[in-house]
């Protein structure tokens, strides 16, 4: 598992999170712009991490649309008990966030991340076999009520189980709990797309073990990776910039599992870097693996400073930072990027 240094690596927080677009007109740089943006061609899709529940990283439907991004990335919390069902209020509250995304044109597409704030109280990786099955079964039922009741167009199954500090769970657990909720998500939800939950280690042998624990077929539609720490390309921002390649290490993940791969998240806090990192890290992923099917999905990490400072698009004013104009201008420009 790789380390990753202070100025270049995975935001420590408890996690919480867009069809491409053309931008119809100028955007402010006092705050937030809200005008309207408008679907435009094919290339990757633009995502961005947000959280309703957090005023400074709520970003509105005309936030989200105006960045140039069809897609949020949300984290579903829940208090509710193990074996109960989830609190009324809860899902009642993601519905409305999750509609108000859906319900304008152009819709804004939903992945909703199922992990350790769905459900609390998660095992130990040493507790015993018998305490994980009783878990993983209450996973998959809070899984199957959450779907039936939010129509999000994509789950995310766990954040970062590949890491001690963050999610936590070896393969050998995660295996059945990604089964049984692929198998809950899908007789609930058939048409929406189940992601595996976005591995941040670096280490694609994670893949293999879940896999095999999973009984030799890896249950999901898509893997998510969180390649923190990976520069966009062997040259920028310097050849010795992180721990390598971004691009090579989504492909190694692609060579253990060819399933496509969605970076569900990805940003950096090194501040001499970010202020473009949003377009190199798009350019690269747009011409060296989406035409492949490799990866077309790529998430930022995250809407705001006041989600995780400094990882944000805006700070936490509601100012739009460098890295904000970094990521509209790529979306503006994608389709003369692509070539399509």
């Amino acid at each position: 598992q790789m380390a990753a240094p202070p100025n270049l690596g995975a935001p420590q927080r408890l996690l919480t999170v867009v069809g491409l677009v053309l931008i119809v007109a100028t955007t402010s740089t006092a705050g937030v712009p809200t005008q309207l943006v408008e679907p435009f061609g094919a290339g990757l899709d633009l995502g961005v991490n947000v959280d309703p529940s957090n005023p400074k990283g709520n970003a509105t439907y005309d936030n989200v649309t105006t960045l140039g991004s069809g897609w949020v990335r949300i984290e579903y919390q829940d208090s509710a008990a193990a074996h109960a069902p989830p609190s009324p209020l809860t899902l009642s509250f993601y519905q409305r966030v999750v509609a108000e995304f859906a319900s304008k044109t152009p819709a804004v597409q939903v992945l909703l991340i199922l992990d350790y704030q769905s459900l609390q109280h998660r095992p130990a990786p040493t507790d015993s076999n018998a305490t994980w099955a009783s878990y993983i079964d209450a996973f998959a039922s809070r899984c199957s009520d959450v779907a039936s009741a939010i129509k999000a167009d994509a789950f995310e199954v766990w954040n970062e189980p590949d890491l001690p500090h963050v999610g936590n769970i070896p393969p050998e657990h995660f295996g059945p709990l990604l089964q049984a909720a692929y198998q809950a998500l899908k007789r609930v939800a058939p048409s929406a797309t189940v992601v595996m939950g976005g591995l941040a280690s670096g280490d694609p042998a994670f893949v293999a073990n879940v896999r095999a624990a999973a009984g030799g077929t890896l249950p999901c539609d898509a893997v998510g990776v969180h390649p923190y720490g990976q520069r966009p390309t062997p040259d920028w921002p310097s050849p010795t910039w992180g721990f390598g390649v971004l691009t090579e290490l989504l492909q190694r993940y692609y060579d253990v599992e060819p399933k496509e791969l969605w970076i569900t998240e990805v940003g950096t806090q090194d501040m001499q870097a970010q202020p473009d990192f949003p377009n190199h890290v798009f350019s690269a992923v747009a011409s060296e693996l989406a035409a492949s099917g490799v990866c077309r999905h790529v998430f930022w990490f995250c809407w705001s400073d006041g989600m995780v400072s400094p990882f944000g698009l805006v700070d936490t004013n509601g100012a739009v930072k460098d890295s904000y104009t970094s990521f509209q201008s790529f979306a503006r420009n994608q389709s003369s990027i692509t070539g399509q």
